[in-house]
């Protein structure tokens, strides 16, 4: 089961989504930094569930990472730095898309509204 969230801090507005089972919960992927609106912040879900294709980046100590840019440059979408390979960060990437836009389609009209107000 996938459980997105999307929560406000001091520091603005982030948003997390979560592969929970009975036994684990594995952070999947996370927007690029907090955000000063929730739209922005949603905007960057959609990003990743329909933008452009990620940029694996290594972490220098083996491991592997993706990255979702946003048209301004900053990073709209990331992965944690887990994965061992390229070749498993892109299958990773693969799911974390397939993630968002389950989770976009399920909250589509609570975010058009967000959008909207």
């Amino acid at each position: 089961m996938i459980r997105f969230s999307l929560d406000e801090t001091a520091k603005g507005w982030s948003w997390r989504l979560v592969s929970r089972t009975d036994c684990a919960a594995d952070l999947i992927a996370r927007n690029g930094g907090p955000r000063t609106d929730e739209v922005t912040a949603l905007n960057e879900l959609a990003l990743l569930g329909d933008g452009p294709p990620p940029r694996i980046v290594g972490s220098g100590d083996g491991h592997w990472g993706w990255l979702v840019p946003a048209p301004d440059g900053t990073v709209a979408a990331q992965s944690p730095a887990v994965y061992r390979s390229p070749v498993a960060c892109r299958e990773a990437f693969t799911d974390a898309r397939r993630a968002a836009v389950t989770v976009l389609h399920q909250n589509r009209r609570r975010m058009d509204a967000r959008r909207a107000a």
